[in-house]
């Protein structure tokens, strides 16, 4: 799943999400350049009209030069994150707008592109690691607690996003059971059989699985890029869940991860109901594209 995502980020600077219907072809050009000088506020009403009031921070990636995508831009506009109705977990609106080369491209080094598809996602965060997504109150202060979480764009974000049952539509419902999964995981690390370890073959002297449980109990949630739950493939009664993140920084082609996949009880989603974790697992894993 992440190298197919790692692909399309490639040659649409994209992050998972859906596209939607290709907008007016009318809109105005941008080069490269220039879309890296303009402010949020500018670039939101260039692409989106009045409706770019929302967005309160952007993120500009191209390709230009790259071998067949060149003039290729891609902005990422993100809302203000607020609670996402659950105790500890928080959420933001993402819409990235891809661009491509006007049709009368002379083939310059920074040609005019016109916006040619948007791609929204909602992605979310875990304020604190105490189990997040329960049944508790949501505290009258979340939403400033959300916000306080800016900037969306950085190397190492607090947003993460998802699936759930295999489709892109990633709700707050599936976010909180997949943090509660995770956080419940390393509390009661001890307690769980033995944590199931597997290194990466490529990478001589690999001490992934010196003391698993020490690197699943450690390891920062908010590092967690990806969440992905699913029926379990041993006990489709039950319910899995995936947590990916960067193990190395990625090149951009290749990279490696750390996958930890968390067993549960949970045989539903939505309401949330009380569960319990019944097993845990690691990997390393390398990828390319």
């Amino acid at each position: 799943m992440r190298r197919c995502w790692l692909l399309l980020a490639l040659l649409g600077g994209l992050d998972s999400g859906v596209a939607t219907a290709a907008p007016d072809r009318s809109s105005a050009e941008l080069t490269l350049a220039e879309a890296r000088r303009l402010s949020t506020k500018e670039l939101a009403r260039r692409v989106f009209g009045l409706a770019g009031e929302k967005y309160v921070e952007s993120n500009v990636t191209g390709n230009t030069g790259w071998p067949y995508v060149s003039g290729l831009i891609s902005i990422d506009f993100a809302a203000l994150p607020k609670s996402a109705g659950f105790p500890g977990l928080c959420e933001v609106e993402t819409v990235s707008a891809q661009f491509r080369p006007s049709p009368d491209d002379s083939g310059g080094k920074d040609p005019p592109s016109t916006v040619d598809r948007f791609y929204q996602a909602t992605k979310f965060a875990i304020l604190t690691t105490r189990e997040a997504g329960g049944g508790a109150d949501v505290p009258d202060s979340q939403d400033r607690q959300c916000e306080a979480l800016r900037p969306i764009f950085r190397e190492q974000s607090n947003f993460f996003g998802g699936t759930s049952m295999g489709s892109f539509d990633f709700r707050a419902v599936d976010a909180g059971f997949a943090a509660r999964a995770f956080l419940q995981a390393q509390t009661k690390v001890g307690s769980l059989p033995s944590i199931g370890c597997t290194g990466e073959a490529d990478r001589p002297g690999d001490d992934l699985c010196r003391d698993p449980s020490s690197v699943l109990r450690d390891f920062p949630v908010q590092h967690v890029a990806e969440f992905e739950v699913d029926r379990c493939p041993d006990s489709p009664a039950h319910l899995c869940v995936t947590a990916r993140a960067e193990r190395t920084p990625s090149s951009g082609l290749e990279g490696h991860d750390l996958v930890f996949t968390i067993v549960t009880d949970a045989t539903s989603l939505d309401p949330p109901k009380p569960f319990n974790v019944t097993a845990a697992s690691i990997r390393g894993e390398h990828w390319a594209v």
